[in-house]
């Protein structure tokens, strides 16, 4: 499973949580592009972007002023706990 389907899929465990914060849109790329990649955007009472490349790399905002972090993911195992921490700042009061 790439990386792209896996946070396809967290969203799709997580919806119900996300939609609480606001509204959710994931958009995927065309799998046949060069660098597939899926952007995750949650906007409402916090707002939270993560773009995800299959090649690994990963950008991630919580409130879109803040800092961007950037994260490479080796090992598919990692990807969990970068959107656990994603989900966490998003809910934080």
């Amino acid at each position: 499973m790439s990386l792209t389907q896996r946070l396809s899929q967290w969203v799709d465990n997580n919806q119900g949580r996300l939609e609480e914060i606001g509204a959710v849109a994931l958009r995927l790329s065309d799998p046949d592009v060069d660098k597939p990649s899926a952007h995750l955007l949650v906007r409402g009472s916090r707002e939270g972007e993560l773009i995800l490349w299959d090649s690994g790399e990963v950008e991630v905002w919580v409130d879109l002023m803040s800092v961007e972090e950037h994260h490479e993911i080796d090992d598919p195992a990692d990807l969990a706990p970068v959107l656990a921490d994603f989900l966490d700042r998003l809910t934080r009061e």
